[in-house]
């Protein structure tokens, strides 16, 4: 059980480290976007790039939605290797896992 408690932990916190990451990454592809379109306006640009760029802000936002996932799965994890969670919390008390933090603390998730 303790290694299962030290394993949940150790991905809990891989995976909170995960999430400011990924919002750098949506916060330079949006601003990629941006540019990409103000460059379009201008005459400057061209539509390809831009769509491109829309893609690209996409898929940013999937990871971080993804790594949002992860983390809150990484807790769930761990609060099962503790012993804290099991089939009848989550029957009997659905507000047990949806009061647990969704982001760590000092996350930049908008």
């Amino acid at each position: 059980m303790q290694a299962a408690v030290v394993s949940a932990h150790q991905a809990s916190i891989t995976a909170a480290k995960l999430i400011p990451i990924a919002g750098q990454e949506v916060a330079a592809a949006e601003e990629a976007l941006r540019l990409t379109q103000q460059n379009l306006r201008t005459g400057t640009g061209l539509t390809i790039d831009v769509l491109q760029a829309q893609s690209s802000a996409e898929k940013a936002r999937l990871r971080r939605a993804t790594a949002l996932v992860r983390y809150n799965q990484s807790q769930i994890n761990l609060l099962a290797a503790l012993g804290l969670m099991d089939q009848s919390n989550i029957e009997d008390k659905p507000t047990a896992v949806l009061g647990a933090q969704a982001e760590p603390s000092g996350s930049t998730w908008k």
